[in-house]
């Protein structure tokens, strides 16, 4: 007898957890499909566009310098030509500066312009996942875990065990 009870345990936890219900979605292709996450794209791409646009100038005008220095550069002598390295390396310097600062800039346009749309996805989920009587939603395209019933956090437990 000893021995069917923790038999009948298992069936019993493992019929449960049949009865629990997982789901996944495809938080990309939401966020494509509503008008909310298309102008948030179209406005993260126009600013990224408009940086590119920066850039390429930039660049086009380093490109001259460094042609001007080159065709100039065996009429210097060894000050002017010291002095016109320094500045172009300076330039250069400015515009690796530049990119990295505008690189920053995206993802700070990234994140608020789509931080609010992620934030109601995720209390729409929960919504669903309540009414659905879902256990756990993930994005399947990726292993984030994006809403779980909070009977099934142990982390207090976790830090209890190592605490020991």
């Amino acid at each position: 007898m000893k021995r069917i009870i923790p038999f009948i345990l298992l069936i019993i936890s493992q019929f449960c957890l049949a009865l629990e219900k997982f789901a996944t979605f495809d938080l990309q292709k939401t966020v494509s499909s509503i008008p909310i996450g298309q102008k948030a794209q179209q406005d993260l791409n126009n600013f990224v566009e408009q940086i590119k646009k920066q850039i390429a100038e930039k660049e086009n005008l380093i490109k001259k310098e460094v042609s001007v220095f080159e065709s100039k550069k065996g009429m210097l002598n060894e000050d002017s030509l010291k002095k016109k390295q320094d500045e172009l390396s300076k330039t250069i310097q400015e515009h690796n500066e530049f990119i990295a600062k505008s690189q920053q800039e995206i993802s700070s346009k990234q994140k608020v312009l789509f931080d609010p749309i992620l934030e109601s996805i995720n209390k729409n989920i929960a919504i669903i996942a309540k009414d659905e009587n879902y256990l756990m939603i993930f994005d399947k395209n990726d292993p984030r875990l994006f809403w779980s019933k909070s009977e099934i956090e142990i982390t207090d437990l976790v830090i209890k065990k190592l605490k020991i």
